[in-house]
């Protein structure tokens, strides 16, 4: 690096809470949904300054972020994070022809801390510099499911919401319909709205993205709205990704890599056996160490898991 200009790199995690940041000089926290908090959290960026959105976070969930970046933050590179889900840069995959050569992968690790040694995912600003500045776009490894995205969607949401956004961006973008129908009928799913992008990229994908979701949300009546099912426009938001990103892939000219993502949080979990049957504490290092994610091992028990509840 010595001797030559390096590339502005900022990564932004999404918090809504003070939480640790490690010391690195690529990433910042960002304070989502700020105008709607009763404070600003110190020393971290906020999104209700300049341009914003901040006043949607309820319903448009990391996108209020994404947005003010978009509007108020200049840099080469923008990224995005959450604060207890961050990429992982120890093992990058090139997407070649469309895909990754890879048979088999684990989309995502866990940890318990970010307080703790982050050497296992190269988190530090070397080697994060090293495997962004080598591409376009980064985001993470996709998720292999026993379901399509389109039916996995309505697992949890309503589905009427997903087929609205659906034919709104095959109305403004015709030319893209056969991307989105490949990837809502794809078991491989990119989930949590992260993602590195240059910045021509970016660019390109906030003014894709965001129009899209104005006019869901001109065209959705939220009045019988749950306040967790008020975050649909978010949830819609990390579907359209996977069909831009498909998209993309397609279009053959965007160099892209795809990386793991770690989950840091405490590790031991509680689940209830069936409706009423007793709750039990789970490691979750040693489940996915058994039955790792992604895996047909662990798409098989998640079936039994559906049919037993």
């Amino acid at each position: 690096m010595k001797g030559q200009s390096m590339s502005d790199i900022k990564i932004l995690v999404a918090t809504h809470k003070k939480f640790y940041r490690p010391e690195n000089p690529l990433i910042f926290q960002v304070q989502v949904g700020s105008a709607l908090a009763d404070h600003h959290i110190e020393g971290i960026l906020h999104d209700d300054e300049g341009e914003n959105i901040s006043k949607k976070n309820r319903s448009y969930c990391e996108l209020t972020a994404q947005y003010w970046a978009w509007k108020n933050l200049q840099a080469d590179y923008y990224g995005f994070f959450h604060y207890r889900r961050y990429m992982s840069f120890k093992q990058y995959f090139p997407v070649t022809n469309g895909k990754i050569q890879q048979k088999r992968w684990t989309p995502y690790l866990e940890a318990d801390s970010l307080e703790k040694d982050l050497s296992p995912y190269d988190l530090d600003e070397m080697h994060m510099r090293h495997v962004i500045e080598q591409y376009d776009v980064i985001t993470v490894l996709s998720e292999h499911m026993d379901v399509t995205a389109y039916e996995q969607f309505g697992q949890f949401h309503r589905i009427r919401d997903l087929d609205r956004a659906i034919a709104i961006l095959k109305e403004i973008h015709p030319e893209q319909a056969a991307a989105c129908d490949a990837y809502m009928q794809s078991k491989y799913i990119y989930f949590c709205n992260m993602y590195i992008m240059k910045r021509e990229y970016f660019y390109a994908y906030m003014n894709w993205l965001f129009p899209v979701l104005e006019k869901f949300e001109s065209q959705t009546d939220f009045s019988g709205y749950s306040d967790k099912e008020k975050r649909v426009t978010g949830y819609i938001a990390e579907r359209l990704f996977g069909v831009y990103y498909t998209w993309l892939k397609q279009q053959g000219s965007a160099k892209c890599a795809e990386v793991p993502y770690v989950i840091f949080h405490q590790n031991v979990r509680e689940f209830q056996l069936g409706k009423k049957g007793p709750r039990i504490k789970v490691d979750m290092r040693k489940v996915n160490q058994l039955i790792p994610a992604g895996t047909m091992r662990r798409r098989m028990v998640r079936r039994l898991l559906r049919k037993e509840l």
